[in-house]
């Protein structure tokens, strides 16, 4: 009969070894993922996204790690919880099957549920105030506005999210039964209808205004929400009436407005396609001051410390920042390659611990 070779028995035996691999330690962030950081309650730890797995490390120590392993390919949307103790991660998968979302428990980092739905990817999830609901849309081959019941599990109601692709979706801040959605060309406020197990929308009139909408932040009364563009403004828009009240600033950011936070006094943080980060007050949306990372590509993510003195600032290429709030003063916390590593080394001499990466796209080499 027929005998392996010994090179076939080689290879299928390290082929083995490889599936059993632990996961040690990272370095790395995947900037293109929108609120792909976040600050929990402790105010000592931070988890963030990188490929498949979603990271939770200390912010002081940064060899301090711990993995959320779940996901079979890469991560590209997450939402925490309002008292920090859910985290909720979707994916992206192959043409034909359906995306993943994961509820992790922040606690035990153990799986609370997995939700599948979607179809190729999930584009957006939030959760509710009370954190009984979660919401997610899907991307633009699925398109649809799905509610989950985060007590079972199990999917409460759905619904096509509109005749345009939409880019994300957000809950009201007091009330669990508003859902505000917005992408291409529309902005949307549903009423949530648990009794009847129904979600209804309504279109924002926005005037004449045509926008791609890529960011929501609802302020804490519920009375108005604020929605970045493509184009580089924000608008207010009346979530009672549905009515759009104001657009600004008058100098539009370059490149469109990727995320936003609240600070105190009623001002909000805004970071733009260009590198940018801007304090814009709410009732004017004039900008009062701002800074521009040079080189950090798209600001993707902000997480304000719970003192709002400072933010984790993510970035497109991949790199993160602290800035200060007031003075806007930044400083450089990680980098890495912003693409594909296609080669890794090690030195021939032993003695340095070094590793040598090399980029895919800009041929670049870190050590």
């Amino acid at each position: 009969p027929l005998r392996p070779t010994s090179s076939f028995r080689t290879r299928h035996r390290n082929s083995t070894d490889m599936e059993h691999l632990e996961l040690n330690a990272v370095i790395g962030y995947a900037g293109s993922v929108v609120d792909g950081i976040f600050l929990l309650p402790d105010n000592r730890s931070m988890v963030y996204a990188l490929g498949s797995t979603v990271v939770k490390r200390d912010i002081v120590d940064p060899k301090n790690q711990q993995f959320l392993q779940g996901h079979s390919d890469k991560v590209t949307c997450m939402a925490l919880s309002p008292s920090g103790r859910l985290l909720a991660s979707g994916q992206v998968t192959h043409l034909g099957f359906q995306a993943d979302i994961i509820v992790w428990d922040m606690e035990t980092l153990q799986i609370v549920h997995r939700l599948r739905l979607h179809k190729v990817r999930v584009e957006s999830v939030a959760f509710s105030c009370n954190e009984k609901w979660l919401a997610s849309i899907g991307g633009q081959d699925d398109n649809s506005l799905v509610v989950w019941n985060l007590e079972t599990g199990k999917a409460v109601c759905g619904s096509p999210a509109a005749n345009e692709t939409c880019h994300t979706v957000k809950f009201a801040r007091r009330n669990e039964f508003v859902i505000v959605t917005a992408g291409k060309l529309h902005m949307r406020v549903w009423d949530f209808d648990l009794a009847n197990r129904k979600v209804r929308p309504v279109d924002c009139n926005l005037g004449k205004l045509q926008r791609s909408f890529k960011y929501l932040l609802v302020d804490e009364a519920d009375e108005y929400c604020y929605a970045g563009t493509s184009t580089g403004d924000v608008l207010k828009v009346n979530l009672r009436t549905k009515l759009f009240k104001h657009v600004g600033p008058k100098t539009r950011l370059s490149q469109g407005v990727a995320a936003m936070a609240w600070l105190a006094g009623g001002r909000m943080l805004v970071g733009a396609g260009d590198g940018t980060v801007a304090v814009m007050d709410s009732e004017s949306l004039k900008v009062e001051r701002s800074v521009t990372l040079d080189g950090a590509g798209a600001i993707t993510a902000l997480a304000l410390h719970a003192s709002r003195q400072v933010v984790f600032v993510g970035t497109g290429a991949c790199s993160t920042y602290l800035v200060k709030t007031e003075s806007l003063e930044a400083e450089l916390r990680s980098t890495c390659h912003p693409s594909r590593i296609h080669d890794v080394v090690f030195p021939v001499c032993a003695c340095y611990n070094i590793l040598y990466f090399k980029n895919a796209i800009s041929s670049s080499i870190a050590l």
